[in-house]
């Protein structure tokens, strides 16, 4: 974003109520609905994290190359040239002129290496042959990458008109039938639950209105072409979302109301916070922690050895904490962000036919027909849950060989800690040790001979970073050479060795609800998880972490006294304009 656009003016706001805006879009409209004052500083006021989003970045670059390949279709060029003229074109995109290198992420699965991968990939499997044909606009362009304004018949206060905005990726055709095409990227293993997070959703009930209305083309639905990028894969996947005229016509009355709502906010100039959905502290939630694996314990005690440091047993602030979370209809780790208490409030009791947990009203649960609050909820709905370990009985164990920890070496500070008899032995794996070794620029016999014998140097050496794990390409635990090697975060880790029978073990199940009841008052806590998952196992339900927009960026700074709070978002947040007038590329 340049110095410019942050001095340009926003037209989308109104000319004569400040604060209020005429032009929306789906982010605009979806950062109200979530919170009103996450809207006013994200929307408003433009205040954005100053660290780089690299899945916007990602999204961005996949996205831009798309669309270079439809339009070399669309000039005449076959296929081979059009996949060349995309990837030129993101390899360009992604070269930092001011600093002469390639765009750098150090995101295990989003980078410059996985980007241009999934767009050759994406291209060969998906788009060759594709059975969807771009559409073709009133003149004669291909209907790509589309910017729409939506004159609504909905007046403000002020008497101006407002404006629904938008763009599309492609409009296709599929025998008689249109359908919006929209890429999606995620590394979260692609199946059909990754289809239902869009119904209901802002983004494609505005592409079906604005498709009929706008271009005449009769939407039949939004066809998504999910994109997972692993570490050494990408695949695809492709479903469809369709839109039923009433549900088209119930979010364009609900639109109606949030602009309502919207002028009320910004005729007081006053936008309320969403401090919402919290969970009871006697909640199990199930925690890694450094050497200590599958801790079980309750929010609230997670809640005061993070806070309180004295009241955790020997408790490390540089170590990261990861929970149990739903990655994909099985359960994996990820890792916590924040952990806040929210004082004393309702509580209500829900009961299925072998597990129980307390959460306010407004706490959202997974369910097989998506994320649902408490008050949606009634018995005989279906939540998910894990059984955990229970059904590991049922599963064929898988084993495998590894090569025998390496000991003796007392001066690595991550070593594994046993006694025997009265003796502590320290040891490792030796893929572990092979790999440092190589880090260090030592052979593998000089570094274990410093890490048993040369305390002083062992503490300048470079050791694998908190959350890093080593990962065996090949599959094989015994083969440690060093081509066969390599660095994954803990989460991406168990992903790539969640074969089916592990899937299995730690796959969800449904159980009915039999009862909801309230349960009197009680201490709650919110928890905020790294995305894009947003979500973490409790008491063995699947719950949403503190907000529906996870892991707010502004939490922070709505904790603070409202006097500290401006300067606190001119500290650790920089500022740009988000004006859904401007087509993509402006903002």
């Amino acid at each position: 974003m340049s110095d410019l656009s942050q001095t340009l003016p926003n037209l989308s706001l109104s000319l004569d109520q400040p604060g209020l805006q005429i032009a929306w879009d789906s982010i605009s409209l979806g950062a109200l609905k979530t919170c009103p004052r996450y809207y006013q500083y994200s929307i408003l006021e433009g205040y954005v994290p100053r660290a780089e989003s690299v899945h916007l970045t990602f999204g961005l670059h996949y996205h831009k190359a798309l669309e270079r390949y439809q339009h070399a279709r669309a000039d005449g060029k076959e296929h081979n040239e059009a996949v060349g003229a995309a990837v030129l074109g993101a390899l360009i995109d992604t070269w930092d002129l001011q600093r002469q290198r390639p765009w750098f992420s150090d995101h295990p699965q989003k980078n410059r290496e996985t980007l241009i991968r999934t767009i050759i990939w994406y291209l060969d499997e998906k788009a060759q042959d594709d059975a969807f044909e771009t559409a073709v606009l009133a003149n004669g362009k291909p209907a790509v990458e589309l910017s729409f304004r939506l004159q609504t018949g909905l007046y403000a206060n002020t008497g101006e008109e407002f404006l629904l905005c938008g763009h599309m990726d492609r409009v296709a055709k599929l025998g008689d039938d249109y359908y919006v095409i929209d890429a999606k990227t995620t590394t979260t293993t692609l199946d059909q639950s990754f289809f239902r997070k869009f119904t209901p959703d802002n983004q494609f009930s505005a592409y079906t209105l604005a498709g009929q209305v706008v271009w005449s083309f009769p939407i039949k639905g939004i066809v998504v072409d999910g994109a997972q990028i692993a570490v050494t894969f990408s695949r695809f996947l492709r479903g469809i979302v369709e839109r039923h005229p009433t549900q088209v016509q119930e979010w364009f009355q609900d639109f109606g109301i949030w602009l309502g709502q919207a002028q009320v906010y910004a005729s007081m100039n006053y936008w309320p916070m969403n401090d919402k959905s919290c969970l009871a502290g006697a909640t199990i939630v199930r925690a890694n922690r450094g050497k200590n694996k599958g801790l079980q314990l309750p929010i609230a005690k997670l809640y005061r050895w993070i806070k309180d440091p004295r009241k955790g047993p020997r408790f490390d602030p540089t170590l990261d904490t990861y929970l149990l979370s739903d990655v994909g209809g099985y359960v994996a780790p990820q890792k916590l962000l924040d952990i806040v208490s929210n004082g004393i409030k309702p509580v209500y009791e829900i009961k299925t036919r072998t597990k129980t947990i307390k959460a306010t009203i407004d706490h959202e649960f997974n369910t097989p027909q998506g994320w649902r609050t408490v008050d949606n909820l009634t018995p005989g709905d279906e939540l998910y849950v894990w059984q955990g370990k229970k059904n590991k009985a049922s599963i064929e164990r898988v084993s495998q060989t590894r090569n025998t920890p390496i000991t003796g070496i007392k001066y690595h500070p991550r070593a594994w800690v046993k006694w025997d008899g009265r003796e502590p032995v320290f040891s490792l794996r030796p893929y572990t040790l092979r790999l440092e070794a190589h880090m260090n620029d030592l052979s593998y016999d000089e570094y274990l001979h410093i890490l048993r014998s040369d305390k002083d140097t062992a503490k300048d050496l470079v050791y694998i970073a908190p959350g890093m794990e080593v990962h065996h390409k090949d599959g094989n635990h015994l083969n440690d050479s060093l081509d066969n090697l390599e660095l994954v975060t803990m989460v991406q880790h168990k992903l790539l060795h969640m074969d089916d029978v592990i899937k299995a073990m730690n796959r969800l199940s449904v159980e009915t609800v039999e009862s909801i009841k309230l349960a009197g008052e009680e201490e709650v806590f919110d928890i905020m998880m790294e995305g894009p998952h947003h979500n973490f196992i409790a008491n063995d339900f699947v719950a949403h972490n503190c907000s529906n927009y996870g892991g707010c960026p502004y939490r922070s700074i709505c904790s603070k006294p409202p006097s500290v709070r401006q300067e606190w978002l001119n500290s650790d947040f920089t500022k740009r304009i988000w004006d859904p007038l401007r087509v993509r590329g402006d903002i």
